[in-house]
């Protein structure tokens, strides 16, 4: 194999085609691709991502992989709490712009680790009663999960899933860390 590729001792195809200099290494076990620095074209550089989970709702967003390693998704997502130390589907969810920054290795279940950001932009009024009055909140989210992706080119809906802790800090409200289990689908360009 060519030395740019890593190494792992895990049962593996190597495939060669004629034009390029192509190969790829599939890991039988955890179905690991790992491609060599010659043959970016086989690789995603758009996709699209759509999900929900017990954090987040749903959440909608678009990515760019920024090489075998790296990719960042802009989304919109919609969180099910937000404060508070329940579930309040209608009183404690909030919304926002996100940034996800993952990074792919394979370790033990997964290939991916994700560091997500969600500003809150929309959360719900709440009464203040300093003020004796409705406001607005605003606040932060963070995300860290490791999970399992498919980042090859597709014509398909590849599915994807996660899991993590996070943790929410809106303004003017204590922080509430909670986990992350997360499904959803990719569209890989």
């Amino acid at each position: 194999m060519p030395g740019n590729l890593r190494e792992h001792d895990a049962l593996s195809l190597k495939l060669d085609k004629e034009y390029g200099n192509y190969v790829m290494r599939i890991d039988t076990n955890v179905n690991k691709i790992i491609l060599n620095n010659n043959d970016s074209n086989s690789i995603r550089k758009l996709y699209f991502s759509f999900g929900a989970g017990i954090s987040e709702v749903a959440h909608l967003g678009a990515g760019y992989q920024i090489d075998s390693q790296y990719a960042l998704l802009i989304k919109y997502a919609i969180t099910w709490v937000s404060y508070g130390a329940g579930f309040h589907f209608s009183g404690g969810s909030g919304a926002g712009w996100g940034i996800t920054v993952s990074y792919f290795t394979d370790f033990w279940l997964f290939n991916n680790i994700t560091l997500e950001y969600l500003y809150y932009n929309n959360l719900p009024l709440r009464y203040d009663p300093y003020d004796n009055q409705l406001k607005k909140n605003y606040g932060n989210y963070y995300q860290i999960n490791f999970g399992k992706e498919y980042i090859l080119k597709s014509k398909n809906l590849q599915f994807y899933w996660l899991i993590g802790v996070g943790i929410s800090c809106p303004k003017k409200q204590g922080a509430l860390v909670l986990p992350t289990i997360g499904i959803g689908f990719t569209k890989n360009n």
